[in-house]
């Protein structure tokens, strides 16, 4: 009864924090903040689908089409999505992940209230350090956007597996199979907590068998070699999920920047604006954070800091608290990354650094590590209380409770969805046919476009999508930009019109009031749009597909590119004539000129790219500086699409430097009559 009733109190005050701002319009608004969790919605969507269709899961060519992307890779949530099957196919994905996130914390908080009943024994101690952990800056940040990385129940579940065989309470087998189930589950939901579940459970067995008076060590040596069992057990239920995800190719290095995903130093006492107490009034500190506040995690406050200082004064001697401790020690270190930030400026490197190296982990965005130093605070939390719950205590916890609470006054947690009729009403069956490649511009989820795809019942193929990282086949396709941020193109028409013959799409749908940036590029069709339920039906004729369809991707890449380094060099050409000094010369200074298109963008000039050493020097892939007494050139491209580049500068080039693989930098270094006769050259 008394875990029931921990549950009850969970669920309502996730309904209280997060829940009533919804109800109004449960079918239209959602807990958190686009883009990410219409993503999330598809996912739920897609497992029903594509098991009712006999479908193939991980491969499928519904998103990216024609060459399909590989949903292994993606936050596909399978578990998440065969759980709420049954309500996702009765009332819809929305619906269906709005009950998810509210019991996220919910649910988060119960796991580790079982846990610290466990330890403790005690319903009100467990009860607090429940909501520390389920109630969390980790949890409620990750609630804006990551639902699969606030569903996080389990860690704090297996840990108390463990805790029980550790007291004796579970046999050798059970204990082996409960917990793989458990690891099994995790790695459905958010592949990254497990793989970060393991690696700090590995460092906790290390640590605990160091500190462990010698008569119990023989114990957690068993113990450890049952927790590999069951990451056995785990990996043979895995093992379909797993080959699809190593065996048709792995991400090329971190799929995010690990230095933008790091814990400030200061967001452990400076809260972000999604916190209720100090986070608004904070919020131009907060600001200078490296990550958004969705992702910037780490504050516990002061009143959980004054905890932590008495409970370590106080019991510090004992093994149990000594592990808690220096894994707490162990995980902010490792959270803060591979370099320390203090208000978004980088100063030493930390011991994460060398992790960067390693396959898998190096995907783990250090900041999410939040979520273990909150699992250890709640435990202390706990603890601390068990040993005397006096009032002074309960004062103290409950002051650091409050400084958790989220910002219910704020959006964060209240966004709404928009479906034009032309699919929530189902008119898309009288203009759209089964498989039929479409095109739904942006091609990002700014416009919720995924959800487009899920209320039509994922009848169609999308060429794009909002699943993950832009696939290879794609990525290098010069017209690409433009479909996600309406970025002007070089020989646009032509681009446009090879990458509609080369895909298929035979419909290109935008939605009414998103598609004016997008204008100038879709006007090069001359193709009369058909406006009907929201949005706007662009029919590409089939002379598109015969005329350009046998066109590779390679010859626009090599286009586009020979087009844009010879703008660049006139570019420079002109502002050395006109007195810049070579070290000045970058793209956003001949923007300013008015040398280059003010339309090619490049790294913002704010402070968090500044910090990061993003170079300035580099806009839209393209490279320009001083080099050897002279200037260089640059672009980004593989061997075979600067080819050209090569053939055309070497005999003006001082030197050349061609990229040695994909994504490399081809720099041509020029002497100032050199670049005056490349310029002259290109006329």
């Amino acid at each position: 009864m008394n875990s029931l009733a921990a549950f009850v109190i969970y669920v309502t005050l996730s309904i209280l924090f997060f829940g009533l701002r919804i109800l109004s319009r449960p079918t239209e608004l959602y807990v958190g903040t686009p883009p990410d969790p219409v993503d999330l919605m598809w996912f739920l969507a897609w497992w029903p689908h594509a098991i009712a269709h006999r479908l193939h899961p991980f491969l499928t060519d519904i998103v990216w089409a024609p060459t399909g992307y590989n949903l292994a890779w993606a936050t596909s949530v399978p578990g998440l999505s065969v759980a709420m099957a049954p309500v996702t196919m009765t009332v819809g994905p929305l619906v269906a992940y709005n009950i998810l996130a509210l019991l996220a914390p919910a649910l988060a908080a119960w796991g580790c209230f079982i846990l610290c009943r466990g330890l403790t024994g005690e319903f009100w101690p467990a009860l607090a350090g429940g909501y520390v952990f389920g109630f969390s800056t980790y949890v409620i940040g990750q609630l804006t956007s990551h639902i699969h990385l606030a569903f996080v129940a389990l860690v704090p579940l297996a840990v108390h597996l463990v805790v029980r065989r550790l007291m004796g309470s579970l046999s050798a087998r059970t204990f082996v199979t409960e917990l793989g189930l458990v690891l099994a589950a995790q790695f459905t939901i958010s592949n990254e907590v497990f793989a970060t579940l393991a690696v700090f459970g590995t460092l906790t067995a290390l640590i605990g068998i160091a500190v462990a008076p010698v008569a119990l060590r023989q114990t957690l040596l068993m113990t450890n070699a049952l927790i590999v069992a069951a990451f056995g057990v785990a990996t043979v239920l895995l093992a379909p999920y797993l080959y699809f995800m190593l065996a048709f190719g792995t991400p090329q290095g971190p799929i995010q920047d690990a230095r933008m995903h790091s814990a400030d130093l200061l967001n452990f006492v400076i809260p972000t604006p999604v916190t209720l107490v100090g986070g608004d009034f904070l919020r131009p500190i907060a600001d200078r954070f490296l990550g958004n506040y969705g992702e910037s995690t780490a504050y516990v406050g002061l009143g959980l800091i004054a905890l932590i200082a008495a409970f370590m004064r106080q019991t510090w001697r004992r093994p149990c608290s000594k592990l808690l401790l220096l894994m707490l020690a162990i995980v902010i270190l490792a959270s803060l990354g591979p370099q320390l930030n203090v208000l978004g400026r980088s100063t030493i490197h930390l011991p994460w650094r060398a992790m960067l190296a390693l396959p898998l982990i190096n995907h783990a965005l250090p900041v999410r590590f939040t979520l273990y130093v909150f699992l250890l605070l709640a435990m202390i939390v706990a603890l601390w209380l068990q040993r005397g719950a006096t009032r002074s205590r309960w004062t103290v916890v409950t002051c650091a409770l409050l400084l958790l609470v989220p910002n219910v006054t704020s959006s964060w947690w209240r966004s709404a969805v928009r479906v034009p009729p032309f699919f929530g009403e189902g008119i898309y069956r009288q203009y759209l046919s089964d498989a039929e490649h479409v095109l739904q511009i942006p091609i990002d989820n700014r416009a919720d476009g995924m959800m487009w795809h899920a209320a039509s019942g994922m009848s169609y193929r999308i060429v794009g999508g909002y699943v993950g990282f832009t696939p290879p086949e794609f990525v290098r396709w010069p017209i690409i930009p433009a479909f996600f941020s309406a970025r002007p193109v070089l020989d646009a028409e032509r681009q446009l019109k090879v990458f509609l013959g080369a895909t298929g799409v035979t419909t290109v749908i935008i939605g009414d009031g998103s598609g004016d940036p997008w204008a100038p590029l879709i006007a090069s069709l001359e193709i009369a749009p058909v406006r009907v339920g929201g949005v706007a039906l662009y029919r590409v004729p089939p002379e598109i597909a015969r005329t350009y369809g046998a066109r590779t991707r390679l010859e626009l890449e090599q286009r586009a590119k020979s087009a844009q380094v010879a703008a660049l060099i006139a570019a420079a050409d002109t502002a050395l004539e006109r007195g810049v000094p070579p070290a000045e010369i970058t793209p956003r200074r001949l923007q300013g000129l008015k040398l280059l298109p003010a339309e090619w963008g490049g790294y913002r000039a704010d402070q968090r790219n500044v910090r990061l050493g993003l170079h300035l020097r580099t806009a839209n892939g393209l490279w320009v500086g001083p080099r050897d007494g002279g200037i260089g050139v640059g672009v980004f491209g593989t061997p075979a699409e600067v080819e050209p580049l090569v053939n055309r500068y070497r005999r003006h080039a001082r030197d050349v430097v061609v990229p040695p693989s994909a994504g490399g930098l081809l720099v041509l270094g020029f002497d100032q009559n050199g670049l005056a006769a490349a310029a002259r050259e290109n006329w």
